[in-house]
């Protein structure tokens, strides 16, 4: 099963990360973090590796850049490794270098000395994405702060009754643990989300006009599945991060709550659509919601064109190192390092 989503995500607060939850260390065989410059082939080695396990029937987790979609910032293979983007703003540094962790540099493949010739447009363009990204943020907090005045009343029976059906019994496993991920990110395209790939077995949409209507239940819910000792996956909304819930997985039950927000289908025959608008009272007629609403997204929208100007000028940055990057070498690295993952997923040493 493939599942895609993000570790890190632009928000009213500025880059928000979740990197902390990449992957347990405990349970992790391998963690790659990759260095180096843009356009060095960070991403392209993680699909090349993604397609592998794919390939070999394994589940692959893609973790998308927020600012671009289409990129990956790391993956998880099989749930037990991983390969990481660790350069800026998602600095990720080795906790247990060696028997956990390997650093790859990417670094190792490019001619410096031609770098260094683009040395001022470089500084340049690093200081113009830069501008671009704290003029986003802006916005972005004014549209949380926005956001957060849109009312409703939530009934908390709605998550006993999800959670009675879905789990069917109480756990005895003490204290489950939460991992923090963000299912839809604000971007160049403005907001794009991956939740259509998280229905498990068994999952539950929970219709409504916006995510906010349904704060208190999945509030509710996800305490009633940690109190009782099952491990949650929790992808919180990106004008909100660690306050508004959009999504629950509970990967040993095989069950996932979903909201309707950012979800265009779900093809699981075992769903169960919830329309939460209409059974609980909630405000979603009313003017004042109708213009926070409009201001909200009318907000978001102002900040993914500023986000798309940062990434127009991301691509011409790629643009410098691009033609200083030996790919010929990159390449018989990364085949070396698919061998490397080999190894380690059959018990014997590598790299």
């Amino acid at each position: 099963m493939a599942r895609h989503y993000f570790l890190g995500g632009n928000t009213p607060q500025g880059f928000y990360s979740y990197y902390d939850y990449l992957i347990d260390s405990e349970k992790a065989k391998k963690v790659y973090v990759i260095k180096g410059g843009p356009g060095t082939g960070k991403s392209t080695l993680m699909k090349s590796a993604a397609a592998w396990g794919e390939e070999c029937g394994y589940d692959v987790d893609y973790l998308h850049c927020s600012s671009d979609p289409g990129s990956l910032d790391g993956i998880i293979i099989d749930g037990d490794i991983a390969m990481v983007d660790g350069t800026s703003p998602h600095i990720v540094d080795p906790k247990n270098p060696g028997c956990v962790e390997t650093i790859i540099n990417m670094g190792d493949f490019w001619d410096e000395a031609r770098i260094r010739e683009n040395k001022e447009k470089i500084i340049g363009i690093n200081k113009q994405i830069k501008a671009y990204f704290a003029e986003a943020y802006n916005y972005l907090a004014a549209a949380g702060s926005i956001y957060k005045n849109i009312q409703s009343s939530e009934d908390a029976r709605i998550a006993k009754t999800i959670f009675d059906e879905a789990a069917g019994r109480e756990s005895a496993c003490g204290k489950g643990r939460k991992r923090r991920l963000f299912a839809s990110a604000i971007g160049p395209v403005g907001t794009v989300s991956f939740a259509d790939t998280l229905a498990l077995k068994k999952c539950y949409v929970l219709k409504t006009d916006f995510a906010k209507g349904t704060s208190r239940v999945m509030q509710k819910l996800m305490q009633m599945f940690l109190d009782n000792g099952y491990d949650t996956e929790v992808f919180y909304d990106p004008l909100a991060p660690d306050e508004l819930i959009e999504h629950i997985c509970v990967q040993e039950l095989g069950v996932s709550v979903l909201t309707s927000v950012g979800l265009s289908n779900i093809s699981n025959e075992n769903s169960y659509v919830i329309d939460v608008d209409e059974i609980i009272n909630t405000d979603i007629c009313t003017k004042a919601y109708i213009h926070n609403k409009l201001m909200t997204d009318t907000l978001v929208k102002e900040a993914s064109g500023i986000i798309a100007k940062a990434k127009q000028k991301h691509d011409e940055l790629e643009g410098c190192y691009i033609p200083c990057m030996d790919f010929e070498s990159a390449n018989k690295a990364v085949k070396h390092l698919i061998e490397d993952i080999k190894n380690n997923k059959s018990g014997a040493a590598g790299i």
